[in-house]
């Protein structure tokens, strides 16, 4: 009979270590499972915060191309205007260039000293200067490119009476 009280003493001390021991595994597994809870929601919310990040970088990259393409558009219009008006510029300076006049000023240009034949005319030497003289004759023309118009002179006396 002792021993078997022995024995039974035995297991109850067996019984009561596991019992510590299985609270013991309990609590470390809670710790664990809490903190793995923790870090899945803290991964959670890195993972929403770049699904939100990746999906403005989207928008704003979509604004860029959509801005990019509207440019493109542009330069392409305009390299098209600037192809149409040099076309126009060449057409327009392939035309030859005539010179017509009506038959009164045929009839004044026979009595004029300067013309050579109808339309054609001689530079006057007395009004250019031997400096300017290729660059003031209209080659078209032969008309002397300087301007007749007189501007009135400046009647303040005080340019006159200044000290240089």
């Amino acid at each position: 009979m002792e021993n078997l009280e022995n024995e039974n003493v035995s297991l109850e001390f067996q019984v009561h270590s596991f019992i510590k021991e299985r609270e013991n595994i309990k609590t470390e597994y809670q710790k664990l499972f809490d903190s793995i809870k923790k870090t899945h929601a803290q991964t959670q919310g890195e993972i929403s915060e770049l699904f939100e990040n990746v999906k403005q970088n989207t928008y704003s990259y979509a604004d860029v191309r959509a801005q990019n393409q509207d440019l493109l558009l542009t330069i392409s219009e305009l390299k098209a205007k600037l192809k149409t008006v040099e076309n126009e510029e060449k057409h327009v300076l392939s035309k030859t260039v005539t010179l017509q006049t009506s038959p009164n000023k045929q009839q004044a240009e026979g009595t004029n000293e300067n013309v050579i034949a109808p339309g054609m005319y001689k530079g006057g030497t007395s009004q250019v200067t031997n400096t300017n003289k290729a660059n003031s004759v209209l080659s078209s023309t032969g008309l002397s490119a300087t301007s007749s118009v007189r501007r009135p002179s400046n009647r303040d006396s005080s340019f006159k009476n200044s000290v240089v």
